[in-house]
């Protein structure tokens, strides 16, 4: 209640990120608090209340409810502030609400690990690796929000090296490396050729004909039609009425097919195209009902190949894909996006760099509970909050 005052009173503003070293204070503070009232007032029925069993529960369901809420809910969006921003619910993670329950919960948390370790049994080992490996999990995931920097590369092919990346609101930052991108690469699964209907404009056929290089006689059999792969171009542009293969920037696959009705054998032929934005697109009209179309190649992986250097010196090569980083300098350099509308023949990428000098912590706290459940498995024991 008293959270949803202050954020009331406060207009729906919330709270800063906590960044370096401010969160260092307040993390250190949190700690002395704890270990002052469980060593000096334990005895306190308020003391003893925190480290019990509705303690642990009411702040772990009120922390879980907040987390869950954020997927519900969306945040910080840039629409009309109302209501759900005077309560701090369209931001939890910067309301009070959300500040105030997770000093609860590592209060409460941290209380208990004081209660069990004081005196130490070894029986209480797995108990206390689990929850202060929690206790540091959630207090460096909490704490550390204001130093994670999430920031994007923007990167031309054969440009120059780049040391500056860029935050949301554009402001500049400059970076420990320099990096230059060198190729962007695309791999495209192959586009499908498929029978539509013409009335309802949907696929009719869940057998689609993949389309390779290696499609040349190739048959599929789609309703009454059966329908011959004559020559596939991967690459081509529409010239005087035919697809030239042509490697350059926008072309787009065609396929040259004939197609024979099995009933009255009439035979149809025609390219075939997804078209691109530099090239149109074609179908082959089969009667009235149908026409045969050729989907757009989706992306299998996507790619760049950069130069990095570090204090004027070229230090590494690589390769950089989406879900396998680069690490360099504490950053972590991910994949993201690149110029969709030109899709394989982009000349440009943005990677996004992240660094998060909390994360070590976080890993920390992961480990220290597997390493307190490997325990509890191999002696089968453990112990019970009272």
């Amino acid at each position: 209640m008293l959270s949803l005052i202050i954020e009331v009173l406060s207009r729906g503003q919330g709270i800063a990120k906590l960044a370096f070293p401010l969160n260092i204070f307040i993390g250190l503070a949190l700690i002395a608090i704890i270990i002052i009232i469980g060593t000096q007032f334990r005895r306190q029925a308020v003391v003893r209340w925190l480290s019990s069993i509705p303690a642990a529960v009411s702040s772990i369901s009120l922390f879980a409810f907040l987390v869950l809420l954020q997927g519900f809910i969306p945040q910080n969006h840039p629409a009309k502030p109302g209501l759900l921003t005077l309560l701090g619910l369209d931001h939890i993670k910067n309301s009070w609400i959300f500040a105030l329950s997770g000093i609860y919960l590592l209060i409460s948390l941290g209380s208990v690990i004081l209660r069990k370790s004081i005196p130490f049994r070894k029986k209480n080992l797995p108990f206390l690796l689990n929850h202060l490996g929690l206790w540091i999990a959630i207090a460096a995931g909490s704490l550390g929000s204001g130093d994670l920097m999430k920031l994007n590369i923007y990167l031309q092919e054969g440009g120059s090296f780049t040391s500056f990346a860029y935050a949301g609101d554009n402001t500049a930052h400059t970076l420990p490396f320099s990096i230059r991108l060198t190729d962007f690469n695309i791999d495209n699964f192959p586009p499908d050729l498929v029978l539509v209907d013409a009335v309802t404009n949907t696929i009719t056929d869940g057998n689609m004909l993949p389309l390779t290089e290696a499609s040349s006689g190739k048959m599929q059999v789609f309703r009454d039609w059966q329908v011959t792969i004559n020559e596939f171009i991967n690459n081509a542009f529409y010239i005087e009425d035919n697809y030239i293969r042509k490697d350059s920037s926008g072309a787009a696959p065609a396929v040259r097919i004939s197609a024979l009705n099995k009933k009255s054998g009439q035979v149809t032929a025609g390219w075939v195209s997804c078209g691109s934005t530099r090239v149109q697109n074609s179908i082959l009209q089969l009667g009235a009902d149908y026409f045969i179309a050729m989907t757009f190649p989706e992306v299998q992986k996507y790619s760049s190949e950069v130069i990095i250097r570090r204090a004027g010196v070229e230090t590494d090569t690589t390769e950089i894909e989406v879900n396998r980083p680069y690490r360099i300098s504490g950053w972590r350099l991910y994949q993201m996006s690149y110029d969709e509308e030109k899709g394989k023949w982009s000349e440009y990428s943005i990677l996004e760099a992240v660094n998060d000098p909390w994360l070590p912590a976080v890993y920390l706290g992961i480990f220290l509970m597997i390493c307190g459940a490997v325990y509890l498995f191999w002696t089968g024991s453990g112990t019970k909050i009272k």
